[in-house]
C-alpha cells in the first residue's frame, strides 16, 4: 500500500459551539477550561438548557484537527475512529474527505456518534463537555495495523488514554509503530484528565513518546512545576522533541535537550479552538520535511495565529493559501 506521511487515532466527534458567560459554566457544575466526560443524557440536558441560542456544529476531535492541518499542507494523513451510523458519522467521514484525509473510520450498529459541547467564555477559554459514544468503543481489533506500519508518524492525544478500551487499542497501535520504526506523537491534551491518569501517563510517555505536546497547564499537571524553563528540563526525559504551547507568548520546544524559544504572532483572536492541534500539524510536517525545530516552531506558531482568528477547530482554508505560509516555508530553509 502507498505509504502514509502521518497516521492518527481519534474519537470522531462533532463539537457544538456556544458562547457563553462563566457564570453560566459555573452554576452547571463542571470545571472551566477542562474537559468533562458526561453520558449521552446528561449531555442532552445540558444542551437543551440553550435551545433558544445560536449554536454551530463541526466535525471535531484533537487528532482529527491535526490531521486536517497535516493535509493542508500536503501531506498524505489517514485517520482511525469509531463512528455511530447516524447523520453526524455521515457529516464526520464527509468532512475528512474533503479536506483529503484518508477515512479508516469504523462504525458502530448501535451507539451515536460522540458529541462535544463547547462552551467559549468572553476570554476565548474552552470548556468542554463530552459524550464519547460510539468513539469509546474503538478496539484493539479496530485497528489497521498496515497504515501504522506504512506511516512516518502516528500520532494521538491523551484523550485516547483514558477510556480502557481506547488505551487498549492505542498502547497495541504504539507497539506496532515502535516495531516497525515509525515515530509516536502524543498530545498530553487536557490537565485534569493527566491528573486522573498521571503515573500512567508518565510511564507511557517515557517508554513510548518521540515527540510530546503540551500547553503551560498541563506541563504543571505533569511534573509538578509552574515555572515554564524548570518544567521543560523535567519534561526533555520523557520525549526527543517537547513542545510546550504558551498561548500569546509563544512556545518553547526542547530537541535532544536544547531550547528553541518560538515568539507567538498577535492577532486579535476569536476561538482557540484547534491551536494547538494546528501548531501539531506544522511542527510533524517541519518533522517529516526536515525542517529545523526553531523554523518548524515559526511555522507552527504562525499556523496557530490563522486558526484562532476564526471560530471552530479546523481552518477553512489550507495553510498554504496564505502567503506568509508560504513565505515562511521558502525563506531559506531549512
Amino acid at each position: 500500500m502507498k505509504a502514509t506521511d502521518i497516521f492518527g487515532i481519534g474519537s470522531p466527534l462533532i463539537d457544538i459551539f456556544i458562547e457563553v458567560e462563566e457564570a453560566v459554566i459555573l452554576s452547571m457544575g463542571i470545571k472551566k477550561s477542562n474537559l468533562n466526560l458526561v453520558d449521552e443524557k446528561k449531555s442532552l440536558k445540558i444542551l437543551s438548557a440553550f435551545h433558544t441560542q445560536k449554536i454551530k456544529a463541526t466535525s471535531g476531535d484533537s487528532t482529527a484537527n491535526t490531521m486536517s492541518g497535516a493535509a493542508g499542507l500536503s501531506l498524505s494523513t489517514a485517520f482511525l475512529g469509531k463512528t455511530g451510523t447516524d447523520k453526524y458519522a455521515d457529516m464526520f467521514i464527509s468532512d475528512l474527505e474533503k479536506k483529503g484525509i484518508v477515512s479508516k473510520v469504523v462504525k458502530h450498529s448501535t451507539l451515536p456518534t460522540g458529541t462535544a459541547l463547547t462552551l467559549v467564555t468572553p476570554d476565548k477559554e474552552r470548556t468542554f463537555i463530552v459524550n464519547l459514544g460510539a468513539a469509546a468503543h474503538l478496539l484493539p481489533e479496530d485497528l489497521k495495523e498496515d497504515y501504522i506500519i506504512s506511516s512516518k508518524i502516528f500520532h494521538t492525544t491523551a484523550y485516547q488514554l483514558e477510556d480502557s478500551n481506547l488505551k487498549n487499542t492505542v498502547v497495541k497501535a504504539s507497539e506496532t509503530a515502535k516495531k516497525s520504526s515509525t515515530l509516536i506523537s502524543i498530545d498530553l491534551a487536557d490537565p485534569g484528565l493527566i491528573a486522573r491518569n498521571l503515573s500512567f501517563l508518565k510511564q507511557f510517555t517515557k517508554e513510548n513518546a518521540d515527540i510530546l505536546f503540551l500547553n503551560r497547564e498541563e506541563a504543571e499537571a505533569f511534573t509538578g512545576i509552574s515555572d515554564e524553563q524548570k518544567a521543560m528540563q523535567a519534561l526533555k526525559h520523557y520525549a526527543g522533541i517537547v513542545c510546550l504551547k504558551l498561548g500569546p507568548e509563544g512556545s518553547l520546544i526542547s530537541e535532544k535537550g536544547h531550547i528553541h524559544k518560538i515568539k507567538p504572532y498577535r492577532v486579535d483572536a476569536k476561538d482557540t479552538t484547534g491551536a494547538g492541534d494546528i501548531y501539531a500539524a506544522a511542527i510533524l510536517y517541519g518533522i517529516i520535511k526536515g525542517i529545523s525545530m526553531q523554523r518548524s516552531g515559526e511555522l507552527a506558531s504562525l499556523a496557530a495565529s490563522k486558526i484562532v482568528c476564526q471560530v471552530g477547530g479546523r481552518l477553512n482554508c489550507s495553510l498554504l493559501e496564505h502567503q506568509d505560509i508560504k513565505e515562511i516555508l521558502t525563506s531559506g530553509l531549512p
